[in-house]
C-alpha cells in the first residue's frame, strides 16, 4: 500500500499539472474503495485487532494513518471541508490541512512489480466472486481447486508469489497452474465483428472462418503477441473475442486476459468446513448486532439438531479461535433470551454472553 500510494500520488501531481481535476478526483476515488478500503484494510482487519502481536498491530495502524494523511491532502483541493475536519480529528493539529505541504512521491518506495502481483492477484479474486455469485455458490463454503493457465514463466512467478493472498481471499483450499494445454480449459475463438468488419472489407466471411477454425497454438500466440500472420491476413487480438466452455463439475471463465477453472465439486468435509464457516458468521452477526465491542471475550451457547451439535462439537477450537470465545455449549433445556437463525436449511438458537 505505500508503493501504491506513492504511484497514486505521480499520477495525481502529473494530472492536477495538466488541470485534469476530474481524472484526479477519479484516481483518488478508485484508490480509497479499491486499494485502501476493499484490499488493505479488509485483508488486514485481523491485524489490526491482534493482541497477540502489539508491535505489528501498531505498524499496521501507522501504515494506515500515513496513507489516510497522504490521500486527505490529495482530496482537499476539491473536498476542502470534509478532509479539514478529518484531518483536524486524525492529527491533533490546530493548523489547517490547507496550509500543509503536499509531499512529493518517493521513487524509491514504488515497486512496480510487487503493484503487478498484486493487481494479479486482485484480479483472479474478482473473477473468481464473480463466478461464485454466478453460480450460487456461497463465499463461505470451500472449494477444492482453482486452476490457471499461464503463458510464461514471468506470469507463472507471478502467480506463486499472491498464491496465499488469493487461496485466502476465495476460500479455496489449492490453486494450480496449467502450463500447456488442459483437458478443463479449453479455448476457444469467435471473430469480434465490430473490429473486423472495417478492418477487413469484402474478406469478412473468409477471416470469420479463418478465426471459428483458430487452433490451440494460434490462440497461444495471438495472446502472447497480440496478433498474428495467418493465410496472408495479420489478424489482432482486438479482432477475436476468447472463450471457454465448461464441462461437468466445473466452472471456466476470463477476464482482463486472465482465465481460472473453478472446481465446483463438494465432499462431505467441505460441507461441513462451510457449515462451520456459516455457524462463526452467525456469531460475529449477532455480536455486531447486540453492540458486543471487538475485542470481547464471550461464552457461546446454542439449540440445534443433533447432527449440528456434532459438526459444532467437532470443530470447538476453530470456532472459539475465530470468535474470541472462551466457551461453546449445548443449552438443550435452559431458557436463555435465543437469536434464531437457519444455517444451511437447519434452525440454529443462538445466544451469547460476555464474559466480564
Amino acid at each position: 500500500i505505500i508503493s501504491k500510494v506513492n504511484s497514486l500520488k505521480s499520477n495525481y501531481f502529473e494530472l492536477m499539472d495538466d488541470y485534469d481535476v476530474s481524472k484526479a478526483s477519479r484516481v483518488l476515488y478508485d484508490f480509497a474503495i479499491d486499494e485502501l478500503s476493499n484490499w488493505y484494510i479488509r485483508r488486514n482487519r485481523k491485524r489490526l485487532r491482534n493482541k497477540e502481536n502489539e508491535k505489528d498491530k501498531l505498524a499496521g495502524y501507522q501504515t494506515l494513518y500515513e496513507v489516510i494523511i497522504e490521500l486527505l491532502k490529495m482530496v482537499a483541493p476539491v473536498s476542502p471541508f470534509v478532509t479539514e475536519k478529518l484531518y483536524l480529528t486524525l492529527t491533533g493539529e490546530n493548523n489547517s490541512i490547507h496550509l500543509t505541504e503536499f509531499t512529493d512521491f518517493d521513487k524509491s518506495k514504488i515497486d512496480k512489480k510487487l503493484e503487478a502481483e498484486m493487481k494479479l492477484a486482485q484480479d483472479v479474486v474478482y473473477l473468481v466472486r464473480s463466478m461464485r455469485v454466478k453460480n450460487n455458490l456461497k463465499v463461505r463454503q470451500p472449494l477444492n481447486q482453482i486452476l490457471v493457465p499461464v503463458l510464461n514463466k514471468e506470469d507463472k512467478n507471478m502467480l506463486l508469489n499472491v498464491k496465499d493472498v488469493i487461496l485466502e481471499e476465495v476460500n479455496v483450499k489449492e490453486l494450480n497452474i496449467i502450463e500447456g494445454d488442459s483437458d478443463i480449459i479449453v479455448k476457444k475463438t469467435k471473430p469480434n465483428f465490430k473490429s473486423i468488419g472495417p478492418k477487413f472489407g469484402k474478406d469478412v466471411k473468409k477471416i470469420q472462418q479463418i478465426i471459428n477454425n483458430f487452433t490451440t497454438e494460434q490462440i497461444s500466440e495471438i495472446e502472447k503477441n497480440g496478433k498474428l500472420n495467418t493465410a496472408g491476413y495479420e489478424i489482432s487480438s482486438d479482432d477475436i473475442e476468447i472463450y471457454t466452455e465448461d464441462i461437468e463439475g466445473w466452472i471456466v471463465e476470463s477476464f482482463n486476459g486472465i482465465t481460472v477453472a473453478l472446481d465446483t465439486k463438494l465432499d462431505e468435509k467441505l460441507i461441513e468446513e462451510g457449515f462451520v464457516r456459516e455457524f462463526i458468521n452467525r456469531i460475529q452477526n449477532y455480536r455486531r448486532n447486540n453492540e458486543f465491542d471487538v475485542s470481547d471475550k464471550i461464552e457461546i451457547y446454542f439449540k440445534s439438531a443433533n447432527n449440528i451439535n456434532e459438526i459444532i462439537q467437532r470443530n470447538e477450537e476453530y470456532i472459539m479461535n475465530e470468535t474470541l470465545s472462551e466457551k461453546i455449549q449445548n443449552a438443550n433445556g435452559q431458557d436463555y433470551a435465543f437469536s434464531e437463525t437457519e444455517i444451511n436449511g437447519e434452525v440454529c438458537k443462538i445466544y451469547l454472553q460476555k464474559i466480564h
